[in-house]
Formats: C-alpha cells, sequence, structure tokens
C-alpha cells in the first residue's frame, strides 16, 4: 500500500475486473503490464491508463508470472511450453520451446541463463554465444 506524502491524498488511477490471473502475478516492465490467466490468455495493458493493447489466447494456461530479460518476455505455460514475445505496444512473438515435461513455477533469470524448474527436472538455458570458455 502506497502512503502519500504529507498534503497529497492517494487515488486509484484505474482499475479493471476481467481477464485477471488467479495464479500468476503480473509483470510490470515500465510502460506495459502483462497479465497472464491461468485459462490461456495474456493481456497487455498500458501502465498508466490501463489500455488494452492487446491480448493473446495460448493453448495452455499460466500459473508461472511472465518474467522479463532484456525486451523479451517468456512466459511458461501448465503444459511446459516457453512463449517468448517482445515487450510492445502490439502482439510480437519471437518463439515457443517446449520443455518436454509439465511446469507451474516461475523461472529465474541470473545473468545470462534462464532456470525453469519443471515437474520433475530443473533446467538452464544460456545462449550459447554467451557461454563461457571452458
Amino acid at each position: 500500500i502506497a502512503v502519500p506524502a504529507p498534503g497529497l491524498e492517494a487515488k486509484v488511477a484505474w482499475k479493471i475486473e476481467e481477464k485477471l490471473p488467479d495464479v500468476a502475478s503480473p509483470l510490470a516492465t515500465g510502460k506495459r503490464l502483462f497479465l497472464a490467466t491461468s485459462g490461456g490468455i495474456i493481456t497487455c495493458r498500458d501502465a498508466a491508463s490501463g489500455k488494452l493493447l492487446w491480448e493473446h489466447e495460448y493453448n495452455d494456461g499460466f500459473y508461472a508470472s511472465p518474467i522479463l530479460a532484456g525486451d523479451r518476455v517468456y512466459a511458461l505455460d501448465r503444459e511446459g511450453n516457453m512463449h517468448v514475445f517482445k515487450d510492445s505496444d502490439t502482439y510480437q512473438p519471437l518463439g515457443e520451446s517446449p520443455l518436454g515435461e509439465a511446469a507451474s513455477a516461475t523461472p529465474a533469470v541470473l545473468e545470462n541463463r534462464v532456470y525453469i524448474r519443471g515437474d520433475k527436472s530443473i533446467f538452464c538455458v544460456q545462449d550459447k554465444t554467451q557461454a563461457a570458455a571452458p
């Protein structure tokens, strides 16, 4: 809860009541807010106004929260498919990668690696061009 400075009054900037996540946390990237539902819908909203910028429906739902790395949003669905799209005012898919097992945990990013916990395994994904020399 934000506490306003003395002499200032807090107010609600905007409010939505539809297509809200019931498990995953929202992702705020500065200008945009991404919401992933357990029903498989991801919405992108303008963070300042709440205006819907785009919406995309996937085949499976999301329990893991979307994450940001650079200008890319990573959203891991419950079937274990990682969906990657641009942090943009328009839907710009960049790719999709299956883990080969179900997943519900939010991935973690450290330096140039993404750590993903599946239902049976832990995965570490690293860009080959960023890998350290042996």
